[in-house]
């Protein structure tokens, strides 16, 4: 998806605008990295770590069929979820301030994937 932004909820994105803008505003500019996904996008993420001939380590719980993620879309016709990473070299890197990322998401009301029993740095939803 070429727009990042497009079916996301509404509400999601304002909260994210601000997010973005304290993230920078503190010297670490952030972009969404990911939006709506397929099904089908969903079931390939959910197989990292699952398919035997392709040993990784698991990145989410959601198969996309039987139990969807909030980056699908809901019955409001709107994602819920998006993933934001850092903009520069190292957008996803252990070194990135991703503590003060949760800390800004959750003061604005969103859920942090950093909290997660399977760690999500870089998500955020609406709760």
């Amino acid at each position: 998806m070429s727009d990042l932004r497009a079916g996301l909820h509404p509400e999601l994105l304002k909260r994210i605008d601000t997010v973005l803008d304290r993230m920078a505003k503190c010297g670490h500019p952030m972009k969404i990295c990911q939006g709506v996904r397929t099904a089908e996008y969903q079931h390939e993420l959910f197989m990292k770590g699952r398919d035997p001939l392709h040993p990784a380590k698991p990145v989410t719980n959601c198969d996309g069929f039987k139990v969807k993620s909030n980056h699908q879309t809901k019955e409001d016709g709107f994602g819920h979820a998006a993933d934001i990473c850092f903009q520069g070299n190292d957008p996803f890197g252990q070194s990135q301030p991703w503590a003060t990322f949760g800390a800004v998401s959750e003061s604005q009301g969103l859920t942090w994937g950093g909290r997660f029993k399977l760690v999500d740095l870089d998500h955020v939803e609406l709760v």
